[in-house]
């Protein structure tokens, strides 16, 4: 939604990465896409072992880039999704990331969780995992995406590279939907 945040964040990637990975820019909001349906979207288009699903309002550090492929590849077979801050189902928070709250680290990290911040979230392609397009709206599709993946098995995991996320989001009436969405749907199995 912001073309110049989304150059941004690509330009602070570039300045690491040559050359820079396939990436691809999905706008939900000009096809009527929620978030779910647009990540779906993207999904289908790259091919690659891992896929990176990153929000725009982000900057990458220098060694971003190469703490997260690192982080990637430490990870046990049946780990399909990976992001830099989640939380375990106790509520406690695991992970690393600079935002406008500050520089948060929630150690051990690499640490198992339950769900994943949406901020960034990697896909293993193998899982066959899909984001649910039933979600409504912008809100908790990564959430439900990690209780999908331990319904059939699969972990989730917070990896150690942390990246500098502009934003620290509002819990308005849209959010306030979308959770209880996410709570009619999984809070009973997951508490």
């Amino acid at each position: 939604t912001d073309r110049a945040q989304f150059a941004e964040a690509q330009q602070s990637l570039r300045a690491a990465v040559e050359p820079l990975p396939p990436w691809l820019m999905v706008e939900p909001n000009p096809r009527g896409w929620n978030a779910a349906q647009g990540l779906n979207h993207g999904l289908d288009q790259l091919d690659a072992e891992w896929l990176i699903c990153v929000h725009q309002d982000v900057l990458f550090p220098a060694d971003f880039w190469r703490r997260l492929t690192a982080g990637l590849r430490a990870l046990p077979p049946d780990t399909a999704l990976a992001g830099v801050v989640g939380c375990e189902a106790n509520g406690r928070f695991r992970g690393h990331i600079v935002d406008p709250n500050g520089h948060c680290c929630w150690p051990p990290v690499p640490h198992r969780v339950l769900a994943l911040d949406e901020v960034l979230i990697a896909v293993r392609r193998s899982s066959g995992l899909r984001f649910d397009e039933s979600v409504p709206g912008f809100h908790c599709y990564g959430a439900a995406l990690c209780f999908e993946a331990a319904q059939r098995g699969f972990g989730c995991a917070v990896v150690d590279a942390p990246l500098v996320h502009l934003s620290t989001g509002r819990l308005d009436a849209a959010y306030q939907r979308a959770s209880r969405w996410l709570l009619d749907r999984y809070g009973p199995r997951h508490g």
